[in-house]
């Protein structure tokens, strides 16, 4: 590897598909959160060179099919850079272009012209996910061109899409039919098997037969973003975690990657101690509550993936706070009494029904909750109150 320069924005080591891609990424996820400060704009601002660079950059990649070609990812043993596009890289292209888009209209940017480039790159990439990369008869991506492999976590990309609110980058009804595939092809006792249908498995260890920790938990939260059953995207999940938990008794060393099938290291650590692979579980939070959050629009709504009664945490900068709904379909926003700031909103909905007229704005400080509904779509309850401290 390269030595490191004594700069920001200069390239060196190797050259990445979710390095440059996630930059914008950041950028976009800082500001969508923390817009109410007062130093958000700037920074926005002072870094936007940066960001419209690292897109320019992803463009330029992506010159010759739509798509950018031989780069690698942090699916590094996979060594998917050898093929010309891989679908990995391909949707984290995609994120990109729309993170980039929607920072080029933002109120410190306002760059109309790059969001347009930005929305032809995006339109562009998507028709060749297509023409390059989507098996229709069997009703998934390919893991990279000239192979049919399919690999378990190469739309994690769509991951940071859904919590971003960006979206679908391709379609819903394809990434459903995707993940019934990796679900029926790749599973094992020990969790999803990185990727199927390069080698004949089992064909001893190597990084396409093993588990890498990241798989289940983003099949996970691509289900139930898009209506699928809640126990079982869980039980996909639980199937990991479970086993490292239950079985190998090691939740203090949770590695990068696990043995997969036929060579005497079945769900085994194989690689990478203490590794943070299992912390896209993160992104579950988000999708069982469907959450959606901008500060600068102080605008918080929901779509859980639950239905009936729940009490599911929300994440929102120096808030800490619950949302919950009742056996009579009433909903409420809680603020923790303790160790949270206020939580002011003009919007707030939980699947598109906001509480009645007259009660948005609202503060919510340490201790107060904000209740609405019940029954099927009724708004006439609204209660203010505040909670007392749990023991």
């Amino acid at each position: 590897m390269d030595g490191v320069p004594p700069r920001l924005d200069a390239p060196c080591g190797r050259v990445m598909g979710d390095v440059s891609s996630m930059f914008v990424v950041y950028l976009l996820e800082w500001w969508r959160w923390t817009a109410d400060e007062p130093s958000a704009a700037s920074l926005v601002v002072e870094l936007w060179p940066a960001a419209r660079a690292a897109a320019r950059w992803q463009m330029d990649r992506s010159a010759e099919s739509g798509l950018p070609t031989r780069l690698v990812d942090t699916y590094d043993g996979l060594r998917l850079s050898r093929y010309n596009v891989s679908c990995f890289s391909a949707l984290f292209h995609l994120l990109a272009m729309a993170a980039a888009r929607e920072l080029a209209l933002s109120p410190p940017v306002r760059d109309a012209a790059f969001a347009a480039e930005c929305d032809a790159a995006l339109a562009r990439g998507r028709a060749a996910m297509d023409a390059l990369l989507w098996v229709e008869g069997r009703g998934y991506y390919r893991s990279y061109t000239g192979g049919e492999a399919l690999m378990s976590d190469s739309l994690y990309a769509q991951v940071l899409a859904d919590t971003l609110g960006l979206g679908a980058l391709t379609s819903d009804a394809q990434v459903t039919r995707h993940l019934a595939a990796v679900l029926q092809r790749n599973d094992s006792p020990y969790g999803l098997l990185c990727q199927t249908g390069r080698y004949p498995l089992p064909a001893g260890a190597g990084a396409d037969n093993s588990i890498w920790m990241m798989a289940n938990p983003n099949w996970a939260s691509l289900s139930l973003r898009r209506g699928g059953d809640p126990h079982k995207a869980l039980s996909v999940v639980n199937k990991t975690f479970g086993w490292v938990r239950d079985a190998l008794a090691d939740q203090w060393n949770v590695v990068a990657v696990y043995g997969g099938l036929g060579y005497g290291a079945e769900g085994l650590p194989a690689a990478n101690s203490h590794y943070g692979y299992h912390l896209v579980a993160w992104h579950l939070l988000f999708a069982l509550t469907g959450q959606v959050y901008s500060a600068r629009s102080r605008s918080l709504t929901f779509a859980p993936a639950l239905r009936g009664r729940f009490e599911l945490p929300v994440l929102v900068p120096a808030v800490a706070a619950t949302l919950s709904r009742g056996s009579d379909g009433e909903c409420t926003l809680a603020v923790a009494a303790a160790g949270s700031a206020s939580l002011v909103l003009h919007t707030l909905s939980v699947d598109g029904i906001a509480p009645p007229a007259g009660v948005l704005p609202v503060k919510l400080a340490p201790g107060q909750r904000v209740s609405w509904g019940g029954g099927a779509g009724v708004r006439t309850k609204v209660t203010l109150s505040s909670l007392k401290p749990v023991d």
